[in-house]
């Protein structure tokens, strides 16, 4: 239904139904994404209840598992219609490829299993995740055991490559990082250990530097070992990068800087080129970046 003037009830007119139904409900949305439109739905499980009765994860009993679905639509902004949408478990392909050197959360996945979802500001001891509701998150951290996995695909490593990968994390694990889901594949394996949401550089293993090169259709993130393990975010570093960025005047929660050698600057030293600082942002994650100072 459509209205130039939505809050008169005799200006609204029925233009048909663009998004067909899947049985009972599917909450459907109609989203505007980079110039398209997408069809976002939920059916009632037959791709997702057919994965995990046959992983032994649920038994013959279990229904009304909900798969998201993303289908295109088709919009005429000027005529103000929405032509019939085809549904399929199919769904839209990759609009673009993913940049492995920018800021990608955890929660940014073309598959997963066996995570939960946190929310990194608001969850308190003793409270259950289902009290939350939509007003839990505004970041999102996942908490992983051992075997559990993401993935993502079509990830572009460019001509230069990666030598280094960003974990931004809490507690300890173990992940290989893999080209598929094979051991085989395991193109590095990384270690990780906090005792409270930080940022670590990790050093990917020096022969393996040519396997983080180029386009990769597939990269999976598998812990291998895990205690209380929790990761928000992560991004890759070019080969030969320095990530050095320029001091910013604005002030930091518990921002201190340090010459390269550790010790420690104080507000009435003189401290010109790269040094060290380490910050708290908003969400209580600690960061340590090269900055220039002048």
């Amino acid at each position: 239904m459509v209205s130039d003037n939505p809050l008169d009830s005799d200006s609204w007119v029925y233009k048909d139904y663009y998004g067909p139904g899947v049985g009972g409900n599917n909450h459907s949305h109609l989203q505007k994404f980079q110039g398209k439109y997408y069809h976002i739905y939920h059916d009632h499980g037959s791709i997702l209840l057919d994965a995990m009765k046959s992983a032994g994860v649920v038994d013959a009993s279990a229904g009304d598992y909900r798969s998201i679905c993303v289908n295109k639509a088709i919009v005429n902004e000027s005529t103000a219609t929405i032509s019939r949408v085809t549904l399929n478990h199919e769904g839209v392909a990759q609009i673009k490829n993913l940049n492995p050197y920018e800021l990608q959360q955890m929660e940014t996945m073309a598959n997963c299993s066996g995570v939960e979802y946190e929310d990194i500001t608001n969850i308190k001891k003793n409270t259950k995740i289902s009290t939350l509701g939509n007003d839990a998150s505004e970041n999102m951290q996942v908490k992983m055991k051992a075997t559990s996995w993401i993935n993502v695909r079509k990830v572009d490593f460019g001509t230069t490559g990666a030598d280094r990968i960003m974990l931004r994390a809490k507690g300890t694990g173990k992940i290989d990082i893999r080209t598929s889901f094979s051991p085989k594949a395991t193109i590095a394996t990384i270690e990780f250990s906090s005792t409270e949401m930080e940022d670590q550089i990790i050093e990917l293993p020096a022969d393996k530097l040519s396997k983080f090169m180029g386009v990769k259709n597939n990269i999976y993130f598998i812990v291998t070992e895990a205690e209380n393990f929790y990761v928000d975010a992560w991004k890759f570093l070019e080969t030969g990068s320095t990530a050095i960025q320029t001091l910013s005047n604005s002030k930091l929660s518990n921002s201190q800087l340090y010459d390269l050698s550790g010790r420690r600057l104080t507000g009435v030293q003189q401290h010109r080129g790269i040094v060290i600082e380490q910050y708290t942002d908003e969400n209580g994650v600690k960061h340590s970046r090269k900055v220039l100072a002048d």
